[in-house]
């Protein structure tokens, strides 16, 4: 049981370092619970990144031109992260990476907005975003509104129809473990549309703790 009193280091520090057999998939997927392998849209300069600082890059070298993913839990919320000043509407998209990981990608604003434009015709034809395969393409975009003006770019999303096996044995997979990332898990996140199995420890945490008062009324 997590204890209230624990910040969200503390909490890091109790959650199982296990990697789970997922039976009807075939391989090992790797997962250390609420840390899973961290990948970035970096809307400076289009290029996607593993971690901080390396790009990711094709067979030639060249930078990625588009990255392609089947997300398995996702949440798109508003809230300040990361230590920046104002609150930000964020996408939160898990998968299993091509090396069997456990990862997630982060993107906010204008690609979320992006996102939530195919998120409605999903919605009408009753599939949900663990049914699809996104591919998200950098479009380049200009601020003219600061001078000397810059250069930023928007994250773009194709998608189609994935395979039956592997939402059938990815759905099974999430309904087994707990996913999140707990390095950006608060509780004045403000939700707009989540998984049925992202599971938010934090939340979790204090449904667990009993409340003083009851035990007050009990006795």
């Amino acid at each position: 049981m997590f204890s209230k009193s624990k910040n969200v280091a503390e909490l890091a520090a109790q959650t199982p370092h296990v990697q789970i057999l997922n039976p009807n998939f075939g391989d090992e997927i790797l997962y250390i619970e609420g840390q899973p392998r961290d990948y970035r849209f970096d809307a400076r300069n289009g290029t996607f990144k593993l971690g901080e600082e390396e790009i990711l890059t094709d067979h030639n070298g060249q930078p990625l031109k588009s990255f392609t993913f089947q997300p398995l839990a996702w949440r798109i919320f508003t809230d300040t992260l990361f230590g920046r000043e104002r609150e930000e509407t964020w996408a939160e998209i898990f998968f299993v990476d091509s090396e069997n990981c456990l990862s997630v990608i982060m993107f906010n604003n204008s690609s979320v907005k992006e996102l939530q434009k195919l998120i409605q015709p999903l919605f009408y034809k009753r599939k949900k975003l663990s049914e699809v395969v996104l591919t998200m393409t950098p479009e380049s975009h200009e601020n003219t509104k600061i001078k000397p003006k810059a250069t930023y770019f928007i994250a773009k999303f194709k998608m189609e129809d994935a395979m039956p096996e592997r939402i059938e044995a990815f759905g099974q997979y999430a309904d087994c473990n707990r996913i999140y990332r707990l390095d950006t898990l608060t509780n004045g996140a403000i939700y707009h549309f989540v998984a049925d199995c992202f599971y938010n420890a934090l939340a979790e945490q204090e449904k667990e703790e009993p409340i003083i008062e009851d035990f007050k009324q009990a006795a």
